[in-house]
């Protein structure tokens, strides 16, 4: 990537789940060609867990988010690149709703742990008419920088506005019995709730898959009980999360809850029979 100022270097990246193109503008002053830029579209949550928000924002996608490095290249005279802007995609998985306005995006600077929104001067209407579709914001006045080696710039889909969840979901835990996950959660209300897609996926990979779904209340009041259990899992560790899925097509994600399987503890053989045997014998 060139650095000089203005530069914009599309990216054509995505996950395993789709295509998800990224187009990132670079601030600083031309130097030098050899600059090297890498994009990675990560599938996974770009909430920590713990992230807090600054900027107007008060959610980030828990689909996917991208990782930016920078190195310089041999002859190269810079030693840094400055970013002002990052133009993601977003797609029919990514939890939007056509027309709405309140998508946004963000940025980090400290390993996720806070997330800037960035500023929305024309705000964007959502359309899935011909996906994957590009969401620009405002350039930031102030660029953010990265030193040749070191760090990462994370950007990532985000809405400006607490969605309300059409599901309140109180609990949600998962245990492992023998070699099976037993997943149980509770709601206290529900409106217009659909169902819950359950997703998984083992603790050393990024893709999750969804493995079940179980039917919604729909309309509730009073609080309800649901359960699932993933049965004959092989030995290691499976992180669950439910989608919680509205009749309008919109959701939202539980956090993560995590069961191990383990080995089986004990082997039996069954005496043979018959015994003494002659010339053949049968074990259980």
């Amino acid at each position: 990537m060139s650095n000089s100022a203005g530069k914009s270097c599309p990216f054509q990246v995505g996950d395993a789940n789709g295509y998800r193109p990224i187009t990132v503008t670079s601030t600083t002053a031309g130097t030098a060609t050899g600059h090297y830029v890498l994009v990675r579209c990560v599938s996974a949550d770009a909430n920590t867990g713990s992230s807090s928000f600054t900027g107007g924002i008060q959610n980030v996608s828990a689909m996917r988010y991208f990782k930016i490095s920078y190195n310089k290249g041999i002859g190269a005279g810079a030693t840094s690149m400055s970013f002002n802007l990052f133009s993601p995609s977003y797609g029919v998985d990514d939890g939007v709703v056509e027309g709405n306005t309140n998508l946004r995006v963000a940025y980090s600077t400290n390993e996720r742990a806070t997330w800037n929104g960035m500023s929305q001067t024309t705000p964007h209407i959502i359309s899935l008419s011909s996906p994957p579709t590009t969401i620009t914001p405002t350039a930031l006045t102030t660029p953010v920088t990265l030193n040749s080696g070191s760090g990462y710039i994370y950007t990532a889909l985000a809405t400006s506005d607490g969605i309300p969840l059409p599901i309140e979901l109180t609990s949600f835990s998962a245990t492992s019995s023998n070699n099976n996950a037993i997943l149980k959660w509770s709601t206290e209300t529900e409106v217009n709730s659909s169902l819950f897609e359950i997703e998984k996926k083992k603790i050393d990979t990024e893709i999750w898959q969804t493995v079940a779904s179980v039917k919604a209340s729909g309309n509730s009041n009073s609080p309800k009980n649901y359960n699932f259990i993933d049965q004959k899992l092989n030995s290691g560790r499976y992180l669950y999360r439910l989608k919680m899925i509205d009749n309008d097509g919109s959701f939202k994600y539980s956090d993560v809850v995590e069961a191990e399987v383990g080995l089986p503890k004990d082997f039996t053989v069954s005496q043979n029979y018959p015994n003494p045997f002659n010339p053949t014998t049968s074990i259980d």
